[in-house]
């Protein structure tokens, strides 16, 4: 690997772990209820918007320059961070949806999306399209750790429904990433997670019910 592809390396793995600062929401929630979760949500953004204003409006003034130089992306520069989009969506899904729901699919956008760019940089050789930086192993890579997550989260035997959920949920992750929309992926992602999640599950009880009309 190059000397410029480890630097981009190094700053986009520290640019993840700074995102996964977000389970914090997920640990949260597990321990407490939904009210005192999305009050501490609320927090955050709100900690996220000023932090962020004093960036863009009073560079000299932020404490924390260095670690904006390493995680802030250039179109950053002048705007709104990805942590405030990720928390606005983060805070959303929490009071949409239920909590194993919310939980999975806060945690699976974060480590998903994560992946797909490590895993992009460090091992991606085959690009997706060609005026793109999407590649292939990036693809695999949030895939692959998507799956594993839901398959967690959702886990029980007979293994075909949590199966279903974890393709939903890992193609969900894949095609947002590849996907150019006008809205930041680090807002939508855990949401339409919520809603394929949850669609599954009802499509799972409907199903449940007829064979159990028909067949009993």
């Amino acid at each position: 690997m190059k000397k410029k592809e480890k630097i981009k390396l190094r700053r986009e793995v520290s640019r993840k772990l700074f995102h996964l600062t977000i389970l914090v929401v997920v640990i949260l929630y597990y321990f407490s209820n939904k009210p005192t979760t999305l009050l501490w949500c609320a927090i955050f953004l709100l900690g996220f918007v000023v932090s962020d204003i004093i960036r863009v409006k009073a560079y000299y003034l932020f404490p924390l320059r260095k670690m904006a130089d390493t995680v802030t992306r250039p179109f950053e520069k002048r705007t709104l961070g990805a942590a405030v989009y990720f928390t606005i969506g983060a805070l959303t899904t929490v009071f949409l949806f239920e909590k194993i729901i919310a939980i999975a699919a806060v945690t699976i956008a974060a480590a998903g999306d994560g992946m797909a760019a490590v895993t992009g940089i460090a091992l991606g050789r085959h690009k997706i399209f060609k005026d793109s930086q999407k590649t292939v192993e990036g693809s695999i890579g949030a895939f692959l750790t998507s799956l594993g997550l839901s398959i967690f989260f959702f886990f029980e035997t007979p293994l075909f429904w949590p199966i279903i959920i974890s393709i939903v949920a890992a193609s969900v992750v894949v095609s947002v990433d590849l996907v150019e929309l006008p809205i930041d992926d680090n807002l939508i992602l855990s949401i339409i997670l919520g809603f394929a999640i949850t669609y599954v599950h009802l499509t799972r009880f409907y199903l449940n019910d007829i064979l159990s009309i028909v067949f009993f």
